[in-house]
């Protein structure tokens, strides 16, 4: 039965050759296609993984409040109550994602991997607000974002794509 089918089959393709090429075209587009897709799926699984880790936001707790807002009282309330919490400001400027964080609060967990030490001269041209660090790939395309005029952009390794430390 099996061979009666399999001599079926190639007699049909041996009498429609064309048919047979377009099969295993086809067959050849979809693997290409399926490999493809899994790239470019393990690869926003690692930026994800990358993302997650800057200042150590897979490892630490967040207080986030539901109006998106907390308020400075509340801030120093919590410091005074003796819990180590550290300010992350994130906001959207010309397409850039801005992250703000105050390195003397960091918790030792939250230490951005890929930053540059901040110590003596870094550390006051950073608290100075003069020092930021970014995603490599916007210094190499040439001309920095507007947000970026009069400052010192540095390159930090692990920052996601788009992304300024400040």
């Amino acid at each position: 039965m099996i061979r009666t089918a399999l001599m079926v089959l190639l007699s049909h393709w041996l009498r429609h050759p064309l048919q047979l090429a377009m099969l295993v075209l086809g067959l050849a587009l979809a693997t290409g296609l399926w490999s493809g897709v899994q790239a470019i799926n393990a690869e926003a699984r690692a930026a994800y993984d990358r993302a997650a880790g800057v200042l150590g936001q897979d490892q630490l707790d967040r207080l986030v409040p539901k109006d998106g807002t907390l308020s400075v009282e509340e801030f120093a309330s919590l410091r005074r109550a003796g819990w180590p919490v550290s300010p992350v400001l994130e906001g959207r400027v010309d397409g850039l994602r801005i992250l703000g964080i105050d390195p003397l609060t960091l918790p030792r967990g939250a230490a951005v991997p890929g930053l540059p030490g901040l110590e003596g001269a870094g550390l006051t041209d950073f608290l100075g607000g003069r020092l930021v660090f970014v995603d490599p790939d916007l210094l190499d395309r040439g001309t920095p974002p507007a947000p970026l005029n009069g400052l010192a952009p540095e390159p930090a390794a692990d920052l996601p794509p788009m992304t300024v430390l400040a």
